[in-house]
């Protein structure tokens, strides 16, 4: 992961820390829960040749699987962790570690879920012709999500991811015998959707 990642990480956890420091102080009832989230990705990313123009690639994880530890600050407001990892498939494996703010609407059962996610890519490489290596670079993604509660501790969640910065995951070199075609993949953005289960 790199430097830039982990001082976001730290701009993360103090705020984090100084809010619980805040809410023993102020005697508030802070109640935890903990679950699980299974979502499935769409990956939209652009993929750049030397020898064509950039086109839309479009892949679809059908699993990745979270943790969730929910801190309920009050009826409405919680703030939330969620580790985990994403099996994507098309050079776009790894953890991620996702911090969001959750607002549940009084007197309704939708809640709107915003925050950054990072993503720590898994590195691969294979192949001698037709070869193809991913990034063990991580990004950051700001997201935004809106979910149902169907039950209390059952919920469906949609959500949309955007990179902060350009995301090379994925290069290529293809042959065809006599030269080699180059091929950069770049992250545009994820949509997630999937269901949730507190305990």
């Amino acid at each position: 992961m790199n430097y830039k990642i982990k001082y976001i990480l730290l701009l993360v956890f103090v705020p984090l820390n100084l809010i619980a420091q805040f809410a023993k102080v102020e005697k508030l009832n802070v109640n935890f829960d903990f679950g699980l989230s299974l979502q499935m990705t769409e990956l939209v990313s652009e993929q750049n040749s030397y020898s064509s123009r950039e086109e839309v690639h479009i892949a679809i994880s059908p699993f990745s699987i979270y943790l969730i530890t929910r801190a309920k600050l009050n009826n409405n407001l919680s703030l939330e962790f969620s580790p985990g990892i994403l099996f994507g498939g098309d050079g776009f494996t790894g953890f991620e570690y996702g911090f969001f703010v959750k607002y549940l609407f009084s007197e309704s059962k939708y809640f709107l879920s915003g925050g950054i996610n990072i993503h720590d890519n898994i590195k691969s490489a294979h192949g001698t012709e037709n070869y193809e290596a991913t990034t063990d670079e991580s990004v950051l993604l700001v997201g935004l999500s809106v979910g149902y509660k169907m039950h209390d501790n059952f919920a469906f969640i949609i959500g949309l991811y955007k990179p902060l910065s350009n995301y090379f995951y994925l290069h290529r070199l293809i042959s065809d015998g006599k030269s080699y075609l180059s091929q950069d993949r770049s992250l545009r953005y994820l949509i997630k959707a999937g269901f949730e289960i507190t305990f």
